[in-house]
């Protein structure tokens, strides 16, 4: 029969050897734990390797191995675009909403996915339609930002086509038009096609017409401007596939000099594509 000495003992080291498992798990398990960063360019990649996947399957797995606090401002919003991801709105708009305040592209990226947000997960379609205004006032376009308010303002506008306000879907389209040059491969240039049906109903698909061959040209131009003043270094970044590239923002899309001029030919091909198909009715 043991003595109360060694039971003592016994229960010292039972102790000891518990507590030296439960740290080498602790240290397993925050191996396994993964930056937002880390965890969005992980879930990229398995979208982009495996189009069979519904995209929520392929990311999902990563979500409970994400670090979510005391975070730096990048990874603060690398957060929100996980969340976002995946389909998880609530979350996503608090992440986002504690980068917004800003100039910078973080602040700027942010503010999109909120307007996306509110729009497709909240409903605010008043709110949104009012954040278009307030964003482009505070962020001007940039060349390296493609979409711009292409996604509000074709998001606000198609909730006044479904109303028959064609009238404001017209004003929206051509607001946007009017901030934006050729400086960019911006996707707003397309916005007549997308509410062509609009102009044709106020008598006006000429106008819409006109608006997309006026930018055709508009951007053939500055393609061609572009191709004459190619830099001599020019290092190439990755290209995802389409169901990777359209969820990217200012933040994570990275694109060479001659990449860019892979998305003006695409933009112009584009709407070169519209136009005759929208002559042709």
């Amino acid at each position: 029969m043991k003595t109360a000495n060694q039971l003592s003992k016994l229960l010292l080291c039972l102790i000891l050897l518990f507590n030296a498992n439960a740290i080498a798990q602790d240290e397993d398990s925050n191996s396994n734990m993964l930056l937002p960063s880390e965890a969005l360019t992980l879930m990229m990649n398995e979208v982009n390797m495996h189009p069979e996947k519904k995209r929520i399957d392929a990311t999902k797995p990563y979500l409970p191995r994400v670090i979510t606090t005391e975070l730096s401002r990048e990874e603060q919003f690398y957060l929100g675009d996980v969340y976002f991801w995946n389909f998880m709105p609530q979350e996503s708009l608090d992440a986002f909403s504690k980068v917004k305040d800003g100039n910078d592209e973080i602040s700027r990226a942010a503010w999109q996915r909120i307007m996306q947000i509110n729009f497709r997960a909240f409903e605010k379609h008043g709110e949104v339609e009012k954040q278009i205004s307030e964003f482009r006032k505070h962020f001007k376009p940039n060349p390296k930002d493609q979409y711009y308010m292409f996604e509000p303002v074709n998001n606000v506008c198609g909730k006044h086509a479904g109303e028959n306000n064609h009238k404001k879907v017209v004003e929206l389209v051509e607001e946007e038009l009017k901030t934006i040059d050729y400086n960019g491969a911006y996707q707003s240039f397309l916005l007549p096609a997308y509410q062509f049906n609009s102009y044709k109903v106020l008598g006006k698909g000429d106008t819409a017409l006109s608006l997309l061959e006026k930018a055709k040209n508009g951007l053939q131009n500055a393609l061609d401007n572009r191709r004459n003043a190619m830099p001599e270094n020019d290092p190439d970044y990755l290209i995802h596939t389409s169901r990777v590239r359209g969820m990217e923002t200012i933040v994570t899309n990275k694109l060479s000099y001659k990449q860019m001029n892979d998305e003006y030919e695409k933009l112009i091909e584009s709407i070169t594509k519209a136009y005759n198909y929208f002559k042709g009715q």
